[in-house]
């Protein structure tokens, strides 16, 4: 099987997490009616880091559930970026959010392993059935692949 590069790696996952994001806040865009017309389709944006250097791409304290309209504008709108930030402060607190923007700046590689194992932990945590099932199965068939003879 080939390797994906770790940005691919973490895309592959992501659509777990953003589902885990979603049922933390509520399956609500965080930032509803401020400076743009909400969409209907829910994201995950990160903040305060982006993508980067790849160290809090699934940290869920990095990651806050809001529409595609509104994860559009906040990269052209810093009023929306700023009310996104304000709403990872106020749920994650200051010392959180310091240590988020710390993290953000080292580099972390991931192995699909770590991935899995830590949205499955965000997924039982905040009761997303749906995502732990699929994780939990691909879990047990990387583990049968990996003992299995070559």
């Amino acid at each position: 099987m080939k390797k994906l590069c770790q940005t691919k790696l973490l895309r592959k996952y992501e659509k777990y997490i953003s589902k885990v994001v979603q049922k933390r806040d509520g399956y609500k865009c965080q930032v509803a009616g401020y400076r743009h017309r909400c969409s209907e389709r829910l994201v995950a944006d990160h903040r305060p880091s982006k993508r980067g250097n790849h160290s809090t791409f699934i940290d869920i304290r990095n990651l806050t559930c809001v529409c595609s309209s509104a994860n559009f504008r906040a990269e052209i709108d810093g009023f929306i970026a700023q009310k996104i930030t304000a709403r990872v402060i106020e749920r994650e607190g200051h010392e959180a959010f310091a240590e988020l923007e710390v993290l953000s700046k080292s580099p972390r590689k991931w192995t699909e392993e770590e991935i899995i194992i830590t949205i499955l932990g965000y997924a039982k945590f905040y009761g997303e059935k749906e995502v732990e099932k699929e994780l939990t199965e691909k879990l047990k068939k990387m583990k049968k692949s990996e003992e299995s003879p070559k």
